[in-house]
């Protein structure tokens, strides 16, 4: 559990998934973690609370696998930029895992719909109902996909030029 050269055999081996089983000490150390994140990403959920805080590791976890999101800190949960990467890599769902704050945020959603390929998979399912009236946001996203109108709020839906985009 404490020794180096096994848990790193072992996290080959099992595809990172031994980092559970390593000590307090190793699974805080980043080589170790980024090992077994490399892995597999949701492995995070093993690593010291002090890594689930790293900026670094975590975005390249979500950049793998957005639903390492889950394990991020909370702070990092309400990161702009590691928020919108794990979303793009999960088709959106990874939003589930991120801050209340930020996805009342209408800047967020902006930056989120540039950033998001099409389709827009779930991704909006998270979007807070104040922010589905907002008529900027959701033109962009009904833009980038037509099936966003549904989640358009009810004054947007009966305006015709946004049901024509």
């Amino acid at each position: 559990r404490a020794d180096r050269g096994v848990v790193t055999q072992a996290i080959q081996e099992s595809w990172g998934w031994a980092l559970q089983f390593a000590s307090l000490s190793l699974r805080s150390d980043g080589d170790i973690v980024l090992q077994a994140v490399c892995e597999d990403s949701l492995t995070l959920q093993y690593a010291s609370d002090d890594l689930r805080d790293n900026r670094k590791l975590v975005q390249e976890a979500v950049r793998l696998n957005g639903f390492a999101l889950k394990h991020a800190s909370k702070a990092l949960r309400d990161d702009t930029e590691v928020v919108v990467e794990a979303a793009v890599q999960s088709c959106g769902i990874a939003l589930g895992y991120a801050a209340p704050t930020l996805l009342n945020n209408r800047d967020f959603w902006i930056l989120l719909l540039q950033r998001f390929p099409c389709p827009l998979g779930r991704a909006l399912e998270y979007m807070a109902p104040a922010l589905r009236g907002d008529r900027c946001i959701m033109l962009e996203a009904i833009r980038k996909d037509w099936r966003a109108l549904s989640f358009a709020s009810d004054e947007l839906k009966c305006q015709r030029d946004v049901v024509r985009e």
